[in-house]
């Protein structure tokens, strides 16, 4: 019998069990969609364009913050999207010395293009569920990145 879900940390096995899910779920996504995902660069730099068209106007700083990279990372990332096209670079408002990151239009219709064919891609093999299969599997999504947020969260 399975312990209840308060017990689960007390319970090594049960957590070994949930870390080695955790580690075949991402193996799958990993292997299974971003490996077959053709994105027009890195996916650190598709990850920024997605995160500035949240944000709007960030720092290097914040950016690199977000994605647990240097800020010397995120600076080389930044630069590349800059040379391309995709994002700006101005000055705050409020803090001179502290220069911010935008998204173009460029970068966005880049960003909502790609983003199109993942979902297209998504929904192709999303058919392969059960129409109550795919409600319980979107539940079960949208709360795990719930959890992970909190888990990760500072």
């Amino acid at each position: 019998m399975k312990p209840s879900s308060e017990h689960w940390a007390e319970d090594a096995s049960t957590v070994d069990e949930i870390a080695s899910s955790f580690l075949a779920s991402m193996m799958l996504i990993n292997n299974n969609f971003f490996h077959r995902t053709t994105l027009p660069m890195p996916l650190s730099q598709f990850c920024v364009l997605a995160y500035l068209e949240i944000e709007h106007a960030v720092s290097i700083t914040d950016i690199s913050r977000v994605m647990k990279v240097s800020k010397q990372q995120m600076s080389t990332v930044v630069d590349k999207l800059l040379q391309a096209g995709y994002v700006t670079k101005s000055r705050s408002e409020r803090d001179h010395r502290c220069t911010l990151v935008q998204i173009t239009d460029s970068g966005l219709d880049l960003l909502l293009e790609h983003r199109g064919q993942l979902t297209r891609m998504l929904s192709e093999q999303f058919k392969k569920l059960t129409p109550d299969e795919l409600n319980r599997f979107g539940r079960i999504i949208i709360e795990g990145t719930q959890y992970l947020r909190k888990i990760y969260e500072k």
